[in-house]
């Protein structure tokens, strides 16, 4: 089955507005990368990314003091799905605690 990897945003961090997802992907078996596929709720959903071996996907962040798990999973021309394995989390701007 084919590989992915999230390139941005990294683990923890703080995303606000619009944010690119962007990341990588390949098939060491022979095979080649028909789609790549993300979810931004833990993978409650999925939407398809724009791209294969280089992929991008638009969402507007978690919003305030919310939190989101992105998670990603690559198919390829074989109809193989690449097992999905522990995401990115990212937060609102206004989820950090402060100290004063």
């Amino acid at each position: 089955a084919p590989l992915s990897k999230i390139i941005a945003p990294v683990d923890g961090a703080v995303v606000d507005g619009v944010v690119a997802i962007t990341g990588v992907a390949s098939d060491s078996g022979g095979g080649v990368v028909a789609g790549i596929e993300v979810s931004t709720d833990g993978g409650e959903s999925w939407h398809p990314a724009f791209g294969t071996d280089r992929w991008s996907y638009e969402w507007k962040g978690p919003g305030g003091c919310g939190h989101a798990t992105i998670l990603r999973r690559a198919t390829d021309d074989s109809n193989q799905t690449e097992v999905v394995g522990g995401g990115v989390q990212v937060r609102g701007p206004h989820s950090l605690s402060r100290t004063k």
